[in-house]
């Protein structure tokens, strides 16, 4: 589950979603409305593009919250889906009752996903589409032999920047980055 907040300018207050995804279920994407808390939960009506995944993931977006990390809109990322290999998927949450599917990667089944953004002098000699940003939006999707790390920032024309395998690889399973972004922890689930 992940949950994205906005401040709804027109109506003076925060609104909340919540994303549910299930592995090994045939269950899509589900979209909650959680803006009448506590009062109720809204299930809205929404028609998925795909059945089961393994992970989703919300890039730029501060996990404590669910509020947006920069001036931009989180992207909702899926993973291991039953489409396309289970290479991971890029949504739109412009409109955060209907995601709208963006791209999809090329890299092979992906497991599990994390991000963070990149402020420091490599957002301009690392990040393909980040030049004329303030920030550049990284992810990184961990498909069971390797690990991946994708420039995001714009999702319509991601660029793969590295896939990295490593030795003694059984599963690469997940990770995540340090505060800095200089470092990242990879759990390999069978080594």
């Amino acid at each position: 589950i992940e949950i994205y907040q906005q401040f709804d300018a027109a109506a003076q207050r925060w609104r909340a979603f919540a994303y549910v995804v299930a592995d090994n279920a045939p269950d899509p994407l589900m979209v909650l409305d959680l803006s009448g808390l506590p009062n109720g939960v809204e299930r809205v009506t929404f028609t998925s593009d795909h059945r089961s995944a393994h992970t989703n993931y919300m890039t730029n977006a501060d996990w404590t919250y669910g509020i947006t990390q920069t001036s931009e809109t989180p992207l909702l990322a899926i993973a291991g889906a039953n489409l396309n290999g289970g290479n991971h998927r890029l949504y739109s949450l412009t409109n955060p009752r209907a995601p709208a599917l963006i791209s999809v990667s090329t890299s092979g089944y992906a497991h599990d996903l994390t991000s963070f953004p990149v402020k420091d002098a490599r957002k301009n000699s690392q990040c393909v589409n980040a030049s004329a940003q303030p920030v550049c939006q990284v992810l990184t999707d961990f498909n069971e032999t390797t690990f991946d790390i994708w420039d995001v920032t714009d999702p319509n024309s991601r660029q793969l920047l590295v896939s990295q395998p490593y030795p003694n690889a059984r599963y690469t399973h997940s990770g995540w980055w340090t505060e800095d972004g200089r470092f990242l922890f990879v759990h390999d689930e069978l080594d």
